[in-house]
């Protein structure tokens, strides 16, 4: 998902019968993408080709748009079965809600929405190859802003907004929500999605932005995350014949139970650290370099983070670029799982 549409340059081209194919094979979300910018630039004879393509008829941002340019209501509010929108458009769609005169439900929303996004936990629902980092803190500051965290807002936004007409118009239009005051959370769970994390946590000036299984190799990221869920049980979207669970024990310590897991096919659990430095044993690491760990632990330090687990396993530390890949992690820590063994307990400290 980007910020600018790739099309958007070219709305001033196009008639609305040249832009009907590129519709053909866009998703709900890239389709969503196309409509925000058209609907931001006014482009009405557009729009209407847009807003008649079914891919978006019941993708509710979309319905959302459709709604604000008809002024009547909107032909869809809740999410499809499946379907589990990032961060980012769930901070759009509170927008939207309150823009297409639906405050109760945006007020109710945004009540569920402020800890996650208050306490940084952006990477939720989103694999690591659609994460958007600038779209994300653009549309986190707009909805920080909109519920009156003007100084957390100011710390991701500046007013000089990229060149996306979307964007621009969300801004202009000052957006209030009154919500109660609510406590930030130091982790947060979510157990569905498509290549996700099952979740996110913070302890002290780190963050773990994004936790799960991982299959082998490690360098391939499309190999991380869950899938499907049954029950209490989810499997890796890697490796489908492999199923986990988590009993939670404290609001940052968990028990890993998996099945599946075997010799030829190995599975490690993984966190995606924002950190400054990683310590195991006597060696410190640092990102950005090429210093790796490969070896048995169960006490792994960060700045202000310690990790443990219940007994010593192989674990794996490669330090990151922190940039635009892999969430902005500055290091990837591995832990491969043993098919001789199904439960492994995590702590946070």
């Amino acid at each position: 998902m980007s910020v600018i549409s790739p099309w958007v340059e070219h709305f001033n081209h196009f008639e609305a019968d040249e832009f009907r194919p590129l519709l053909d094979s866009q998703n709900a979300l890239e389709h969503y993408c196309q409509v925000r910018e058209v609907f931001a630039l006014g482009r009405s004879s557009l729009f209407e080709v847009l807003l008649n393509a079914p891919i978006g008829k019941k993708f509710p941002p979309t319905a959302l748009l459709r709604s604000l340019l008809k002024e009547r209501e909107p032909e869809a509010i809740e999410w499809p079965d499946g379907i589990f929108p990032s961060i980012a458009v769930q901070c759009q769609f509170v927008l939207l809600l309150a823009l297409a005169g639906k405050k109760e439900l945006a007020v109710k929303l945004a009540k569920q929405l402020a800890p996650i996004v208050s306490g940084g936990f952006w990477t939720l629902w989103t694999s690591e190859k659609e994460y958007n980092e600038e779209e994300t803190r653009l549309s986190c500051a707009l909805f920080l802003q909109a519920i009156g965290k003007t100084l957390e807002a100011d710390e991701l936004y500046s007013p000089a907004l990229p060149n996306s007409p979307f964007f621009s118009f969300l801004h202009q239009q000052k957006i209030q929500l009154e919500i109660p005051p609510f406590k930030e959370e130091k982790a947060v769970w979510t157990l569905e999605g498509s290549k996700a994390s099952i979740g996110a946590m913070k302890s002290g000036s780190s963050r773990i932005l994004a936790f799960g299984p991982h299959a082998h190799p490690l360098t391939n990221s499309n190999l991380f995350g869950i899938c499907q869920a049954e029950g209490p049980w989810f499997c890796s979207s890697a490796q489908k014949d492999v199923w986990f669970q988590v009993e939670k024990q404290a609001e940052t310590a968990f028990a890993l139970y998996s099945f599946g897991i075997s010799f030829e096919k190995p599975m490690a659990f993984v966190f995606y650290v924002e950190a400054s430095e990683c310590r195991i044993g006597n060696a410190l690491f640092k990102p950005k370099s090429l210093q790796r760990f490969s070896g048995e632990a169960s006490t792994i330090h960060f700045d202000g983070m310690t990790l443990e687990i219940d007994r010593p396993l192989k674990i794996e530390l490669i330090p990151l670029a922190g940039s635009k890949s892999y969430w902005g992690s500055s290091f990837l820590l591995a832990f491969w799982l043993s098919p001789l063994s199904n439960k492994v307990f995590f702590a946070l400290k």
